[in-house]
């Protein structure tokens, strides 16, 4: 199958189309280690056959500091609705477009916090759901807030800011299980 080169923030990665990290050229580590936290981060072209890499490489990291299953469940639909998002709404599907996403691990509070910034369409609608009515467009087969109605339950917060022309959003999830 094929597989994507990933310039990371230290190192370049081989990730197959499924996700899985086959080798890294430059094995240096997260980008920045203080006591107790890390950071990976990577650009990502937009287009939609990315999702599993881009899946696989932060789901691995989340498991090699300790999320359980349950934790890791819950972040890949996050990170699905979420990038989906992007792709369609801030992008329309425009392949030349290019994406960041980092992932933080504050080791000691038990939190991982992912950070996704792209320079696409402004979200007008920000990302408050209100549930009620997100439930109601359901039961009346409606389309539009579902996902962002999903990504708030699968993580503890949903933070969306638009800054100096880049959408900025930024998940947190606290931990089940301690992180190693």
């Amino acid at each position: 199958g094929e597989s994507f080169l990933l310039r990371g923030l230290r190192g370049t990665y081989q990730v197959s189309e499924r996700g899985q990290v086959a080798k890294a050229a430059a094995p240096n580590g997260p980008k920045t280690r203080k006591r107790n936290s890390f950071v990976i981060g990577f650009e990502f072209p937009a287009d939609v056959d990315i999702l599993p890499v881009i899946r696989g490489i932060l789901l691995a990291a989340a498991r090699q500091w300790g999320a359980s299953e349950k934790d890791v469940a819950a972040l890949e639909l996050a990170l699905d609705e979420v990038i989906t998002n992007i792709l369609v709404h801030s992008f329309g599907f425009d392949r030349s477009k290019r994406f960041k996403v980092s992932l933080s691990a504050d080791v000691s509070g038990r939190i991982l916090t992912i950070t996704i910034k792209d320079k696409g369409k402004e979200n007008k609608k920000g990302w408050v759901v209100d549930e009620v009515r997100a439930l109601e467009r359901v039961q009346e087969g409606k389309a539009g807030g579902l996902g962002r109605f999903l990504t708030s339950r699968m993580v503890d917060s949903v933070e969306y800011r638009r800054k100096e022309g880049e959408n900025i959003l930024v998940l947190v999830k606290k931990l089940q299980a301690p992180l190693s």
